[in-house]
């Protein structure tokens, strides 16, 4: 895992693997909540409409949309350089 500095904080560098062992690390507390949580893809350009970039993005599955907020918290403290992170189907 690479790790850098950003607005004083050390951080994972967004990269695939990194994303992937994230989502691994999460993987046991997911577990005994019943949810499972797959990663797709990070969307560098992800755009809300026509006209507005705003990416990066981490988009994922889940089997719990009501449970997805668990999710998307912990890719934000990991990777506070993202824009957010996306449940997708």
């Amino acid at each position: 895992m690479e790790f850098f500095e950003f607005l004083g904080h050390i951080q994972m560098e967004l990269t695939k693997s990194n994303v992937e062992a994230s989502f691994q690390r999460m993987k046991d507390y997911l577990a005994e909540e019943n949810i499972t949580a797959e990663f797709v893809d990070i969307d560098y350009n992800y755009y809300t409409n026509p006209n507005e970039l705003m990416g990066p993005v981490i988009t994922f599955r889940t089997n719990k949309p009501d449970l997805d907020w668990y999710v998307q918290v912990r890719l934000e403290e990991e990777f506070p350089g993202i824009i957010g992170a996306i449940r997708v189907s």
